[in-house]
């Protein structure tokens, strides 16, 4: 069974993936992240597929996701923060963002707080989008907590449309195959 969530306080989704019986729920997680969407919503709906939750949905999720625009944009640069956040480790992951072109734009590099050394990344162009890409090396081992993969990039001055940009993570851990995925907020600055 594989749970998704995009935000702490939303209540989780089971996915099943094997015919093996759900565990009983262990504890409710929840929490804030402190950010807001600018309308002022914090809620953020994942686009996955799971089954109706039931009295045997684990209440906290193993993996999470969120896909920002970071507050530090301005109308000629933007940075699209994937964030995932896993309860415990992981032993395989693609991340992957796609920046629809809206016109000119451009990469200016990349970044996740993962070790490099760890990470394989690789930009290109496909299918009408700068796609970015983050894929755990083989050995390696994503250490449960927070972890964000920025992709930065130019574009044509003025507020940019974001409605076509989308995020997918994948990958596997211990309680077995995940997959989310996602459009992206803005975020306002925290005062």
């Amino acid at each position: 069974i594989v749970v998704l969530a995009t935000e702490p306080a939303q209540r989780p989704q089971t996915v099943r993936t094997s015919s093996e019986p759900a565990a009983p729920p262990a504890h409710a997680g929840r929490g804030g992240t402190g950010r807001e969407t600018e309308d002022g919503s914090q809620r953020h709906t994942p686009t996955a597929s799971p089954t109706a939750v039931g009295p045997n949905h684990l209440a906290d999720p193993v993996v999470r996701s969120s896909g920002e625009i970071d507050p530090g944009s301005n109308p000629y640069w933007a940075q699209s923060d994937v964030i995932v956040t896993n309860g415990k480790p992981l032993t395989s992951l693609t991340v992957e963002l796609r920046v629809a072109h809206t016109g000119g734009v451009l990469t200016t590099g990349s970044w996740s707080t993962l070790p490099k050394d760890d990470l394989e990344v690789s930009v290109r162009d496909e299918g009408g989008a700068l796609v970015y890409r983050w894929t755990l090396k083989d050995g390696a081992t994503v250490p449960a907590g927070r972890h964000v993969f920025a992709g930065q990039y130019d574009h044509a001055e003025g507020e940019r449309e974001i409605t076509g940009d989308r995020y997918s993570a994948s990958g596997y851990g211990p309680s077995g195959a995940f997959a989310v995925r996602d459009g992206f907020h803005k975020v306002r600055p925290t005062k």
